[in-house]
């Protein structure tokens, strides 16, 4: 029988070998969710609880996030996410959000745009979502990957 990977929620390491770190689609973590921005998350604590291994340095308690958008057409974005925290068994959800059938063009208009430019972290990285002709529609977005 295939199953996932049972893991220690606040570091990420395998039940199984205390030296193995997964994270993302592989692992049976809970409430959060299987996406790229999931393992996004998960992969700065795992690397925050490897550095604290190999290092001793303070580790902090780990909190995770997740954002899914939909584009419906072009200005027309909405998105679903939610805050998760670590348990002794599992990656629990502790509040969440989700757009609503209400909302203004305006506010539409920028999740469309924050869809665009998923992410830019400390270091630079870029995540983009959609065509090529979108992915340049930000400046400072990269046009190829």
């Amino acid at each position: 029988m295939r199953s996932w990977c049972p893991i220690v929620p606040a570091t990420l390491q395998s039940q199984m070998d205390e030296n193995i770190h997964v994270l993302g689609d592989a692992t049976q973590n809970g409430d959060m969710p299987k996406s790229a921005y999931s393992a996004n998350s998960q992969a700065k604590a795992a690397a925050m609880a490897i550095r604290h291994a190999l290092t001793s340095s303070r580790a902090f308690k780990p909190r995770f996030s997740n954002t899914c958008w939909s584009l419906i057409s072009t200005d027309n974005g909405v998105k679903v996410g939610a805050s998760y925290v670590a348990t002794d068994e599992k990656i629990a959800k502790v509040d969440g959000f989700i757009s609503q059938n209400n909302e203004d063009d305006a506010l539409r208009k920028q999740t469309y745009e924050e869809s665009l430019l998923v992410r830019r972290d400390y270091h630079g990285y870029v995540w983009v979502t959609g065509t090529n002709e979108l992915r340049g529609a930000l400046e400072g977005a990269p046009r190829d990957f």
